[in-house]
């Protein structure tokens, strides 16, 4: 595949951190997506009221309503969505341009930010790794994130380290030295995953939707060892399946699971995982 991205492009996210990719959906796909979900979010808490109770569903247990605040393995729930980004021409571009041909989403979510929730995102790395290759996480917008509602903001430079800090001791620092990052919905924002980043709370707007996936070259997924080679051939499967829009079972998807790296919220004792 010919580079999606200029090699200035490529060159600004490795030394900031992250890369802004307007309008990777358009309107239409957008609201075709947030009515999708919004059927879905209302199958999934009729179910949990009826004391159903899934393990990939998180709560926002601070607000009332009771409010969804994370949908992990999300192609059990909305498979045709995560096919149709898979193939999509700016999201796959953008990857393969950073991670090289082959690579593999390592999850799907969609994570909710409500107005008036207590549940912050504070400063973090997603994960941190040896950096002998590029890890991304991209978001999907569904909904506009402005500089005044929360909008994710970052440290440009900080994904070359592991970051040792203390929430209490260093946030407002932080504070001070981050880039607010303005999206719209249908945009895709990509950062690496050791860049520190967090987002403030909704000010006014009533919610955020997010549409997480994680991508990892084919060359560190067959490598380490967190990854059983199962896994890899049913992800690889799923790119596959992608492309030519068929469904895979989601059970024999997400038969074989990893361990997936955790995150760094700042603690003393860093490890690097391979």
């Amino acid at each position: 595949m010919t580079s999606y991205l200029s090699e200035q492009q490529i060159t600004q996210f490795d030394q900031q951190g992250f890369l802004l990719i307007p309008g990777a959906i358009d309107r239409a796909q957008v609201l075709e997506m947030t009515e999708g979900f919004a059927r879905v979010e209302q199958s999934i808490v009729k179910q949990h009221g009826a004391g159903h109770i899934e393990s990939d569903i998180l709560f926002d247990q601070s607000i009332t309503p009771l409010s969804l605040g994370r949908i992990n393995q999300l192609y059990r729930y909305m498979p045709n969505v995560v096919l149709a980004l898979l193939r999509n021409n700016a999201i796959l571009g953008a990857v393969e341009a950073l991670c090289g041909d082959g690579a593999l989403p390592v999850y799907e979510s969609l994570l909710y930010k409500h107005l008036g929730s207590s549940y912050d995102v504070i400063w973090h790395q997603d994960m941190l790794h040896p950096r002998d290759s590029r890890i991304v996480t991209c978001g999907l917008y569904l909904d506009d994130a402005s500089v005044d509602e929360g909008a994710l903001q970052v440290i440009p430079g900080s994904q070359h380290q592991p970051q040792r800090f203390s929430q209490a001791g260093d946030a407002a620092d932080f504070d001070q030295r981050a880039v607010p990052l303005s999206v719209s919905a249908g945009d895709l924002l990509i950062h690496d995953v050791m860049v520190l980043h967090d987002s403030l709370p909704l000010q006014a707007q009533q919610q955020r939707r997010t549409l997480y996936m994680e991508f990892r070259s084919l060359a560190h997924l067959q490598n380490n060892p967190r990854y059983p080679s199962a896994w890899v051939e049913q992800r690889q499967q799923l790119m596959s399946m992608a492309q030519q829009d068929k469904l895979i079972d989601a059970e024999v998807l997400y038969r074989h699971e990893p361990r997936v790296e955790p995150a760094n919220y700042g603690m003393a004792d860093i490890e690097q995982s391979g």
